[in-house]
Formats: C-alpha cells, structure tokens, sequence
C-alpha cells in the first residue's frame, strides 16, 4: 500500500501539486513514522509550500531519526535561509560539506545561500560544481542564469533560462526579472500569466510569480494591473503580523530607556568607530551604506543580524558590556565598518553601550514611497508587516515615534539623510554626510553603482544605476489603484 501512495506522491509532484503531494506523505509517515527520508521529503516540500512551521517539525522528526544525513542538512540550511538567517544556512552547510564534499544538492544550496549574499562568484562556482557533475540540474541553471542576472549579464542569463521556462516555476521568475531589466517586460506578461492559471502550484509558486508579474505591469505602465498583481502576491504569502505587540515593543523601549538609564548603563570600551545606517526598508539605506563604501576608509559589512542578538543579550546580561561590544567589534573587524541592518533602529540604546563611538545616520523617505515600495518587494513571512498597506502604515508611526526618542536621548551623534534630497542634491548631500561621520570628501563616494562589492538586499539591480530621482512620487501615481 505504502508502495503505492509513494507513486502518487511522485505523480503529484511532478504536477507541482504540493498540498496533496504533503497529504499523501503524512498518510504514508502515519502508518510507518520511522522512514526517515520520507520525513526529510516533507520538510522540503512544506518548506516549498512556505509553511514553516509544518517544515520544522517534519525536520525535527527526521533528525530524531538520523541526524547525519547530507539531504537532512540541506533541507535545515534551506529552512534557515526561509526564515532569513543566512548566516546559520552558510555555517550549516559548510559543516555539512566537509563531512559530504560530493553532495550536490549541498552545492545546490550553498549556491542559492551565495546568491542572496551578494556573493556572486561564490554562488557562481557552486552552480557550475554541480553541472559539472550534473549537466541538465534545472535547479543549478537557473541559479547559474540569477547569477548573471545579478551581476548584470543579462543577454547570458536569458540565453540560459530562456528554453526551460515552461514547467518550472523559479527559471520562469528569473527570467522574467532578467527581461523586465532588459525593457522587454511585455514578453514576460503572457508566460507569466499562462503558468498562473494552471490549477496546480503552491501559493509559494503563485505569490512569487504574482510579484514579477506586477514588477513587469508596473515597467509598462499599467498600475493598475501591477497594483492587482501586488496584492495577490502579498496575500499569497501567508505571512502573518500583529501590529498592537509591535507597538507595545516600542511603547516598552520607550519607557525603558532615559537619559538617566543611558549614563548608568554599563557600556563597552572598544575604539572602532562603525556607522550605522538606519531606517525603514526600502527608504535608501542601501545607496548610503554603497555611497560610503566608496570612500577608501570605509568597509562595508551590510546587512547582518548581529547587533539585535547582542543588544537582546546586552538586555538580559548588561553587565557582559564589555565582552559584547568586543565581540561586535570583532564581527565588523575594521575601524570604520558600515552595519545597515535596517532594523538596527530598534536598538540604538543598546548600540550606545556596545559601540559607545558610533555614528548614526538615519535615511528618511517619503513614507508613500517608502510603503509602496516594501508592498512590492518579495519580502513576505521574512518582513511580514510589508505585505499590507495598514500594517506598513502602522510600523512606520512605531518607527518615527521611536527615532524621535533616540534623538532626545541617546548620546551617539544622529545624522538623518533624507533619501530626496540625496538624489535631488549628491553632491551637496555626500560632502555633509562624510563630514558628519569624520571623513575627508572622496570624489569616488559621487559615483556608488561603481561599487564592486556585493549587494544583498532588494535594491541589488537599483545600485547598479547612477544615483538617480525616478522612484521619487510613486507612491502618488499608485493613489488610486490600492484599494485593488
């Protein structure tokens, strides 16, 4: 019987049915819970359904099981990357690699994990390790096309993605996305559309095509349409936000910290003088951190999810001041680093005890800008509050309210760059920005698409362009389409 079910699980699969496919496992895993690769086969496809949850703790099944097993460790770093920690992905694959160094789905991975660093020529040999081995892998040409596409080769990446549009998914969204950046939107619409109506799919599949249809919309003018498709991609997410326990959060910090709390507060000693580049997503965040990476002294270390776990520690622990400020100073390993972790705003009492010589530089942007361009990004369960307008709205308020505090009280110098005035006035901008943050002007910080290093964030094709005001009014234009 067991036999049986198994051959449907396969025919469903290959019909991109994942529901039933997960339905038709859990009837098999009831009747016989010790298969353990039946299990690692669930965690991936309700992870490839979105449902984490439901992913965790068919992992947590399967490790009970065996825990050393290469396809358990690639499921586990492809989790971690789900919820946005690439950093655990990354180590728990180059753990698993050096006990299994011929794994390919282990390179598959670490590829995948590569490219949503920003590391492009990483991901890059990951993928050609794995076609080498394994010419037709579907999963490592796409992935190999993505990394043009992100390094800007894009006649490459369509030439690779172009024949396997028309039954998977991803390559289907790659290549999209590479011809939308090529002006030649029009050609994505019709395909995108076609493999949207099919009746099979996961609302993974479906949110994800739903967003490159918009993008493509959205490049031909049609704003109407592209506010449709948006909103069908958000809400095919799934994602889930409770804006009163994030107001009460702020409410909390709020009430915390004081200017007398700041002076008591134990607090570190380490010399390096990072620049924390803070804000809402999608406000320009990136194009300062890249503006200032182009300055010979300053290191650019992105977007990293370190300060929030010191300061939640700092928090409970306040007297390892010391011992975690050495320690993020260590992460950042060098005198004058970059930390834009957007999110960083959250913590800058905190910051002000581990990294008692930092700047602030907090970039501001028209809040209707800033919201309609978080709707329309991929950012999904990772930043729930993107995927609605009202929660957008809502967590925008929590934020001023608490940089409005910071300002009164923390005693780290604040600089706000208003992202408008950037790219209205570069160079006006630029000279006081590095002024603020105690570096000579550089003529090359004029120019930061030139910037070699990687770009991980959302705005890695933006950066790419010279500092220009196209996004500025957006938000107006889509005024009237977001009640779609």
């Amino acid at each position: 019987m067991s036999e049986a079910i198994l051959k449907r699980v396969r025919a469903a699969i290959a019909r991109d049915e994942l529901a039933r496919a997960c339905a038709l496992l859990r009837l098999v895993l009831a009747a016989d819970p010790g298969q353990h690769m039946l299990w690692v086969a669930l965690a991936s496809l309700e992870l490839d359904r979105g449902r984490l949850v439901e992913s965790q703790e068919a992992i947590r099944r399967a490790e009970a099981l065996a825990p050393a097993d290469p396809r358990l460790a690639a499921v586990i770093a492809a989790h971690c990357r789900a919820e946005g920690d690439l950093v655990m992905a990354e180590r728990t694959l180059a753990e698993a690699l050096r006990q299994w160094p011929d794994h390919l789905p282990l390179w598959q991975e670490i590829g995948t994990v590569h490219l949503l660093r920003g590391s492009i020529p990483e991901a890059r040999g990951a993928f050609q390790r794995v076609l080498n081995r394994d010419p037709s892998c579907i999963e490592a040409i796409t992935g190999l096309g993505v990394a043009c596409e992100r390094s800007g080769k894009l006649e490459l990446a369509r030439s690779l993605l172009e024949p396997l549009i028309a039954d998977h998914w991803p390559t289907l969204a790659a290549w999209a996305r590479t011809v939308r950046q090529m002006g030649d939107s029009a050609a994505a619409v019709a395909p995108l559309r076609a493999f949207m109506k099919r009746k099979s799919g996961s609302a993974a599949a479906r949110s994800k095509l739903a967003f490159e249809l918009g993008a493509c919309l959205d490049a031909m003018g049609d704003l109407a349409g592209a506010a449709r498709a948006f909103h069908d991609a958000n809400a095919a997410t799934g994602a889930v936000y409770d804006p009163a326990a994030h107001r009460a959060f702020v409410d909390g910090t709020i009430e915390r910290w004081n200017r007398e709390e700041l002076r008591s507060a134990p607090r570190a000693h380490a010399s390096h003088r990072p620049i924390l580049v803070v804000g809402m997503p999608r406000s320009g965040t990136t194009l300062v951190e890249r503006v200032l990476s182009r300055h010979p002294i300053v290191t650019a270390r992105g977007e990293r999810p370190v300060l929030p776990a010191l300061a939640q520690d700092f928090r409970s622990r306040p007297e390892r001041a010391a011992e975690l400020g050495d320690t993020y100073a260590a992460i950042l390993d060098a005198e004058r680093a970059t930390d834009k972790l957007p999110d960083n705003y959250l913590w800058l009492a905190e910051a002000a005890m581990l990294a008692p010589n930092a700047h602030v530089v907090h970039v501001v942007r028209d809040a209707e800008d800033t919201a309609l361009s978080c709707w329309q990004q991929d950012f999904g369960r990772r930043l729930p509050y993107t995927t609605r307008m009202d929660w957008l709205t809502s967590r925008r308020e929590d934020h001023d309210r608490l940089m409005d505090h910071w300002s009164n009280i923390v005693p780290m110098p604040i600089c706000r760059v208003d992202y408008e005035t950037l790219v209205s006035r570069p160079e006006a901008t630029i000279r006081a920005l590095l002024s603020f943050v105690d570096l000579p002007f550089h003529a090359d910080c004029l120019s930061p698409h030139a910037h070699e290093g990687r770009a991980d964030t959302a705005s890695y094709a933006q950066v790419r362009a010279p500092i220009h005001d196209h996004a500025v009014g957006r938000g107006a234009a889509y005024r009237a389409h977001l009640g779609a």
